[in-house]
């Protein structure tokens, strides 16, 4: 059971780390002046600064002090970030079309 746990806390770890480096990349190299009036890319990857600081504490827990379970909690909150960037997405188009 170990063996999974530990499969999935390094697979979480390396796809959400991708994932924010990516978010990084598109807030800082692919912006373009009229497409975004909400600025959600720059959101993004401010929410991506946390999430990699979160990744950072995964892997103390995880790697450092061999707390794997706490390590995959601390990823799977990692996801919050982004999770409240895009409901106050959708809450500001929600509210202007209305």
């Amino acid at each position: 059971m170990s063996f999974i746990i530990k499969l999935l806390y390094y697979f979480l770890l390396f796809m959400t780390s991708v994932l924010s480096v990516f978010y990084l990349y598109t807030a800082i190299f692919k912006r373009h002046v009229g497409e975004n009036p909400y600025f959600l890319k720059e959101l993004m990857g401010v929410a991506s600064l946390a999430v990699l600081w979160f990744l950072y504490k995964a892997y103390q827990m995880g790697e450092l002090n061999e707390k794997y379970y706490q390590g995959l909690g601390c990823i799977l909150s990692s996801w919050l970030c982004w999770v409240v960037v895009i409901g106050i997405a959708l809450l500001i188009h929600y509210v202007r079309f209305r």
